[in-house]
């Protein structure tokens, strides 16, 4: 499966890009939504401190510790606020008067009024006044409007809060004024059993709260413990509601006359949004929400404080797209640099599988090459044509599996070639043994040269005229040695298939080691028929000498003479020429004297020499010498020791065949045809 990948992304690298610019963007875009999505936690999570410092500032701005210890204070140790909210003022003593509110008559100290007055304006509040323990209100002082003298507030609670010995806060609308103010109460006690007989009051107006709220940019509200809107720095959302306004909700609003009966005809109206910290669309932009709880000692509960952000404001679009793009390009470089990688990797496995497969190439080359070594190594050791000819086509069988074959060498002694049979192999019967020219497939390839590969169908019933009689084989190979543009023979061979073009490459090379051996042989034969010749010629007699130099220099090959003490005695003219050294300068040296035989030749030729002299015997082998070009020539050495009339060792006779022109010159005629 990954080398598939691996492959189809490698050849099919424009849809890999594409693939990978389909990414970068949606990776870009992702990066981008990521990037805005922890931007918005980011700014929820400080909102939410935003609100918690916000929360504090309005406890403090409410509940200042002055004017609360103030009112402690006033309550336990004022006399006068004791003797008043006790009932024991008559209204006819110096420093007393008598108000009427309604049906009720109340008696007031002048000291008390002074004193309230005094406390409000040094801590800038709305008013300060004291009730009675039957909830009517007594001496007060309003820093506006007329104060509320004989007001009945018994059913507020602040006041059950402070008769009860506990002092609160509590924010309200104001029944007779409309206004929204705070009241933050206190008990009066009595002298020894500190039980509260009354209830001192200060009212907070709402200016410095409306200021904090004024300073947020986006929404801010107090919600009341009923979740009524009772501070907003938006005048439109005061009085609304942030819960689902239920029927119940409603009554208990309206019984706890709080907002001075504003919602005894109509109900409040709801939030535009919900009082949770989170992201919300507020009119239609997202933005975030953030809370806090605000504890005034309220009997109805905490209040809540709560803060809005328009995301617009304070996450810029800008940012949010460079950071996409930065994703989007980062994810493009990563990804060419990926298939890049998958590329490079896949070049490899297509590399290592081409070496593999050279690799495989070359073992088959090298053991091809080792096997046609030993072909010729085996055709070399073959001195006749005939030996040549069932060397060739029983190592051919071996080789090849060649069914049957034979070998013919053409002989043009007379006006038409005749091709004499010099082997066969596996034939059930006897081949003819001579062929004209032209007759037959043998006979025609003498003629025109040319190779003929014949397919031969299982199935078919043709009978061809050669030298394998009716034999039926897959294929049959005729070919012709060709040696100098001369035809030297014909080889017929029959194979059990159709050679590919492996084997046909290789039945080339066999071909052209049959020819090379061919001229090897003939040049091998004609020169021991030579070296015999002179051979005899040096027991001839000394008038013969003349004679005998010219023999020597009518031979083409380069050919030399030694006595019986292995010194040279005489050299033919083509010697002379090959290594460019007159007569003179040879004559009476030995072998190991010879500078253009190598070191090693040198030594191994004049062992070789002194064995011949001594046993009169005849020796061929391959050699390396340095011509007159300055070149060193692989050649074919022979030498033929001769006795005297005692028939003792008389000396030996040296010749050898330059083998480089044989490389060029002996060559074959592929044209094929196909039957």
């Amino acid at each position: 499966m990954t080398a598939m990948l691996l492959r189809l992304a490698a050849k099919r690298q424009h849809l890999a890009w594409l693939l990978i610019l389909i990414l970068s963007v949606a990776i870009g875009l992702f990066s981008g939504l990521f990037t805005r999505s922890q931007q918005q936690n980011e700014r929820v999570r400080q909102l939410q401190i935003s609100a918690e410092r916000l929360a504090v500032q309005v406890i403090s701005s409410t509940l200042n510790s002055d004017f609360m210890g103030a009112l402690g204070v006033l309550g336990v140790v004022d006399q006068e606020f004791k003797v008043e909210v006790s009932g024991r003022l008559k209204g006819d003593q110096p420093g007393e008067q008598l108000v009427t509110a309604g049906d009720k008559t109340i008696a007031l100290s002048e000291k008390n009024l002074a004193t309230l007055e005094s406390v409000g304006r040094s801590f800038n509040l709305a008013g300060v006044f004291l009730c009675r323990a039957d909830g009517y209100i007594g001496s007060a002082w309003y820093a506006s409007g007329k104060p509320s003298f004989g007001n009945y507030i018994k059913f507020r609670p602040y006041f059950k809060s402070a008769i009860n010995g506990k002092g609160s806060v509590y924010a309200a609308i104001g029944t007779k004024t409309g206004e929204r103010v705070i009241y933050v109460s206190a008990p009066v006690q009595a002298d020894t059993s500190r039980t509260p007989i009354g209830v001192v009051v200060a009212r907070v107006g709402m200016q410095g709260i409306d200021e904090l709220l004024a300073r947020h940019k986006g929404i801010a509200l107090l919600l009341s413990p009923q979740q009524l809107v009772f501070a907003a720095n938006n005048k439109g959302l005061l009085n609304h509601i942030a819960v689902e306004p239920r029927p119940d909700l409603i009554k208990a609003i309206r019984q706890a006359k709080q907002f001075a009966g504003m919602f005894d005809e109509q109900i409040p109206q709801r939030l535009p949004f919900t009082i949770t910290n989170s992201i919300q669309k507020i009119n239609g932009r997202n933005q975030a929400v953030a809370t806090a709880d605000i504890d005034w000692h309220d009997p109805l509960g905490k209040w809540t404080l709560v803060l809005t952000e328009d995301f617009a404001s304070s996450i810029p679009f800008s940012g949010l797209l460079v950071n996409g793009m930065l994703g989007g390009v980062l994810a493009f470089l990563l990804g060419g640099m990926l298939l890049r990688v998958v590329v490079s990797q896949h070049n490899q496995l297509e590399a290592g599988k081409k070496v593999k497969a050279i690799a495989t190439e070359q073992e088959k080359i090298a053991e091809r090459k080792s096997k046609v070594a030993m072909f010729a190594m085996q055709l070399q050791q073959e001195q006749t044509v005939d030996a040549l000819a069932h060397t060739f086509l029983k190592r051919s069988h071996e080789l090849l599996g060649v069914l049957q074959g034979t070998i013919y060498v053409a002989e043009y002694g007379g006006n038409v070639p005749v091709l004499q049979l010099v082997g066969c192999y596996a034939c059930a019967e006897a081949p003819p043994t001579m062929l004209a020219a032209g007759e037959g497939l043998i006979g025609q390839t003498v003629m025109d040269q040319t190779l003929r590969i014949i397919e031969m169908p299982q199935e078919s019933e043709w009978k061809i005229l050669s030298g394998l009689g009716s034999t039926k084989p897959g294929a049959l190979v005729i070919a012709p040695v060709v040696l100098h543009d001369t035809c030297a023979g014909v080889v017929e061979l029959a194979l059990q298939h159709m050679p590919d073009n492996e084997v046909r490459s290789l039945l080339d090379e066999l071909f052209h080691l049959l020819a090379m051996n061919f001229a090897v042989v003939q040049r091998s034969e004609y020169m021991n028929e030579m070296l015999s010749s002179v051979a005899n010629a040096e027991l001839s007699k000394a008038e013969q000498l003349n004679f005998q130099q010219t023999l020597l220099d009518t031979i083409p090959n380069p050919l030399f003479y030694c006595g019986s003490d292995s010194r040279i005695l005489g050299v033919n003219r083509e010697f002379e020429k090959t290594f460019n050294l007159h007569r003179d300068e040879l004559i009476g040296k030995r072998i190991l004297d010879m500078h253009f035989f190598t070191e090693e030749d040198r030594i191994t030729c004049q062992q070789e020499s002194e064995q011949i002299i001594a046993h009169i015997s005849k020796l061929r082998r391959v050699a390396f010498i340095t011509f007159a070009d300055g070149k060193v020539h692989k050649v074919l050495y022979f030498a033929s020791g001769f006795g005297g009339a005692d028939e003792q060792p008389g000396g030996m006779v040296g010749t050898f065949i330059d083998l480089e022109p044989f490389a060029g010159d002996i060559s074959m005629k592929s044209g094929e045809n196909q039957l």
